[in-house]
């Protein structure tokens, strides 16, 4: 049986105290598995060599209690541990704590994640705010049809002290209602959920910033690729764009906003299947930089010049929307910090339950050279046909 289901099973106080003891014991002794380095240093050789006592040196190389040792000292204990080749055991502290010092990261399914620049900025900056306070990361990716239930049990069945999740829609919203706070939660660019922590962009701002954009350049004829329909992010991104229109007296035609999933070839779909309902189309708003460049190249396609005949506007910021030609226009989103944030968030709940917060993070509208001002009259249409 693993060590931890053993722990868990220890219902007495006198018996996990017991437990807790031979550990700590566990953490100086003479074992490989034990924190040893490469020449078999100890916590014990650490203290002898530092001048202080064992349980000093522990919490010191503790992060959750460093805070309790004089700078001074606690430096000097780093010090020397570093020169020692010396590593804790996270095995025997995780029992001892009861905790596993993992967080799992959980992303939706997506069939093109394994190509997706902003999921892995998001994983890249969680693993390293998590690794940076000493945690491992789980990363999921949700298959179709999976519910995320599991990811919230109590830490003993699931391994995760925390959970972040990022980009999930209402199919989130039950399986968080059942597990009751099991297990502390984070949502990211999210469905928002009152009682639950979360850290979003400003996706309804972006959505304006985009439309004002739009319609500052004299644009009134405009599309939406509008993303997933279960997606939190590409709805408040195309809220915010049809409130600002109906702001600039603009309405947004019916048989203007197309949904797909996310992704290059769905967006060239969807663009496709917008310019051949209407040949007046002055601008495309997309819910992300892969529907934004797929446009792109449904327009090029049909012959027609952006943004000479019409404009794009995309959101995200990733890297390729500025090496395409022309260059995209496109609504940043910090999601480097915002990933930081999530992690100092559910470290903050697994450590002590706090009320829950909305932290909101601002975006900005990054001009490059797809939106220029509407043309005179209706884009040409091409001879082309695909």
């Amino acid at each position: 049986m693993p060590f931890k289901r053993v722990y868990a099973a220890c219902r007495t106080v006198a018996f996990r105290q017991i437990i807790c003891y031979t550990l700590s014991i566990m953490t100086a002794i003479t074992s490989p598995a034990d924190g040893r380095g490469a020449a078999g240093v100890t916590m014990r050789d650490i203290a002898r060599a530092a001048g202080v006592s064992l349980i000093t040196v522990s919490r010191a190389l503790n992060p959750a209690a460093a805070h309790r040792v004089q700078a001074r000292t606690r430096a000097k204990i780093e010090r020397l541990a570093a020169a020692r080749g010396y590593r804790v055991n996270q095995f025997a502290r995780a029992l001892r704590s009861g905790r596993g010092h993992t967080l799992a990261l959980v992303l939706p399914a997506s069939r093109h994640f394994a190509a997706s620049e902003y999921y892995a900025r998001i994983i890249f900056s969680i693993i390293s705010a998590a690794h940076a306070a000493q945690y491992d990361v789980k990363v999921h990716v949700m298959h179709f049809g999976e519910s995320p239930r599991r990811h919230l049990m109590r830490p003993d069945e699931s391994g995760a002290d925390g959970v972040i999740y990022v980009g999930f829609g209402a199919d989130l919203a039950p399986a968080l209602r059942l597990a009751d706070g099991a297990v502390p939660a984070v949502l990211m660019n999210s469905i928002a959920m009152r009682g639950r922590h979360s850290v979003d962009a400003d996706n309804e701002c972006g959505g304006r910033m985009a439309a004002e954009c739009l319609l500052a350049h004299g644009h009134r004829r405009l599309s939406v690729l509008a993303g997933p329909a279960g997606s939190q992010n590409a709805h408040d991104r195309v809220r915010g764009f049809a409130s600002a229109l109906a702001a600039g007296g603009v309405r947004l035609a019916p048989g203007r906003t197309m949904h797909s999933a996310f992704g290059i070839s769905e967006g060239r779909h969807a663009a496709e299947l917008l310019l051949q309902r209407s040949a007046r189309i002055s601008a495309f708003f997309c819910a992300n930089d892969e529907l934004a460049i797929g446009a792109l190249q449904a327009v090029q396609a049909r012959g027609l010049r952006c943004p000479a005949d019409l404009s794009i506007i995309g959101f995200d910021n990733i890297t390729a929307t500025a090496l395409t030609t022309p260059p995209l226009t496109t609504i940043e989103q910090p999601v480097g910090d915002m990933s930081t944030r999530c992690v100092e968030t559910v470290l903050q709940l697994i450590a002590h339950a706090s009320p829950p917060v909305r932290q909101l993070f601002p975006v900005r509208l990054v001009m490059r050279g797809s939106v220029a001002a509407c043309p005179r009259g209706a884009p040409r249409r091409s001879s082309v046909h695909h």
